[in-house]
């Protein structure tokens, strides 16, 4: 491009967020310009030497007459570009807006320096690289990594447009070792945990670690409050209230129970507790009777005879069988206060635990008689974000496509 462009170009409107320029000599302009296209960088300067970089969105023909009526038609071009920024007095690049000269009186296309001093001046320790300008393949995309990882991300397209690919080739780049840690031998710090819904990634990873339907340890017990209700308890059901305050208080006394060493374990904390014993006290709370002799104070009543003054104590280990119901003086007994009041409740949580599509979820197996309990958490959270020990890449792919 020749340093005198007034008669190549005309600026014909400066805005904020527009620069229409025409191109008067379309013979020379494609002589200079051989791989000009939409998407292509332009420096717009004045005579102050103050630039402004502007992206080239949409271009139109004008049809110029020359000498009259009876003359040739010379057409021309109108660019349409956005301004991204402009050049400091140092030569960077910078966001934003710029104040510049009307009408500025030089139009050039942005050369490789440029470029890189847009896309390139990350600093180094920071520079996370995972594509090429499409116009510039020769220009790396450089981003602050820290940055760029911190914060959402959102990669979105039309079908088929390469948004898999794309997801694929960003995280491919952030496992890789850098030279410095290549050289220093060295880990990459980096833990990827890769939710795949459509069993999609496995090829693009082969050295990942790899969770699906048959291997993932998800114990139910690593549920908040929030997640167990929603998994087990229906709030359309007239008493829904007794059954979550019911099912809670079973929850924690059980939790309680299986963790004697943690002092006061809440509703939320990360702690074991057998979904099958919860069933079972549930199911003797739906069966409960209570003796009304006056000694026995309406406490719960076992067909032995036997009162019961901690329920926690009798009705996880098993089912029991209490009096039957009496209204004699000498055997007086009632139905306990949620009698009867559970029997959907009872059921859902039966369907619930014998459902083999949440096995992984509700009877996760260490072995094939004992569960994961409290004292496996580190292995459990290992399986998403640990290390891996033999040689595998550091990311993670839960392969969700066959959770139904």
């Amino acid at each position: 491009m020749p340093s005198d462009t007034t008669e190549i170009f005309r600026i014909l409107t400066v805005a904020p967020n527009l620069i229409q320029i025409e191109v008067l000599d379309a013979d020379q302009f494609k002589q200079d310009a051989s791989d000009f296209t939409i998407g292509s960088y332009l420096k717009i300067s004045d005579d102050s030497n103050t630039s402004i970089i502007a992206l080239v969105q949409s271009f139109k023909i004008k049809e110029t007459t020359i000498g009259g009526t009876a003359a040739t038609t010379k057409p021309s071009f109108i660019l349409d570009a956005q301004p991204i920024g402009f050049l400091d007095e140092n030569g960077k690049f910078k966001r934003g807006g710029q104040q510049i000269a009307i009408p500025p009186n030089n139009v050039s296309i942005a050369d490789d320096a440029i470029l890189k001093g847009i896309y390139e001046s990350v600093e180094e320790e920071k520079k996370f690289c995972f594509a090429n300008l499409a116009q510039k393949q020769n220009i790396e995309i450089a981003v602050d990594g820290d940055k760029f990882f911190s914060k959402h991300i959102a990669v979105v397209g039309s079908t088929g447009s390469g948004k898999s690919g794309t997801v694929a080739r960003i995280l491919q780049e952030g496992i890789s070792p850098s030279a410095d840690q290549t050289q220093r031998g060295v880990l990459n710090n980096t833990h990827i945990l890769l939710f795949d819904l459509h069993g999609e990634y496995k090829t693009a990873f082969p050295k990942s670690k790899k969770l699906d339907v048959n291997n993932l340890v998800l114990p139910y017990w690593l549920m908040n409050s929030e997640e167990l209700e929603e998994m087990f308890i229906e709030s359309n059901e007239n008493n829904s209230h007794n059954q979550i305050s019911q099912f809670r208080y079973s929850v924690i006394q059980n939790k309680k129970k299986h963790n004697p060493s943690v002092v006061n374990p809440s509703y939320d904390s990360p702690l074991y507790f057998s979904l099958k014993e919860v069933h079972t006290f549930i199911t003797n709370l739906n069966n409960e009777v209570v003796g009304k002799a006056d000694t026995e104070n309406a406490r719960p009543k076992l067909s032995d005879g036997t009162l019961i003054d901690d329920r926690c104590a009798y009705y996880f280990d098993q089912t029991r069988t209490f009096v039957v119901y009496s209204t004699a003086a000498a055997t007086k007994a009632s139905n306990g206060p949620f009698n009867g009041e559970f029997d959907r409740f009872v059921m859902r949580l039966e369907s619930k635990i014998n459902d083999d599509r949440l096995a992984f979820l509700l009877k996760p197996k260490k072995t094939a008689t004992t569960e994961f309990t409290t004292e496996d958490f580190p292995t459990i959270l290992k399986q998403f974000i640990g290390y891996n020990d033999d040689g595998k890449d550091n990311i993670t792919i839960i392969d969700l496509s066959e959770f139904h």
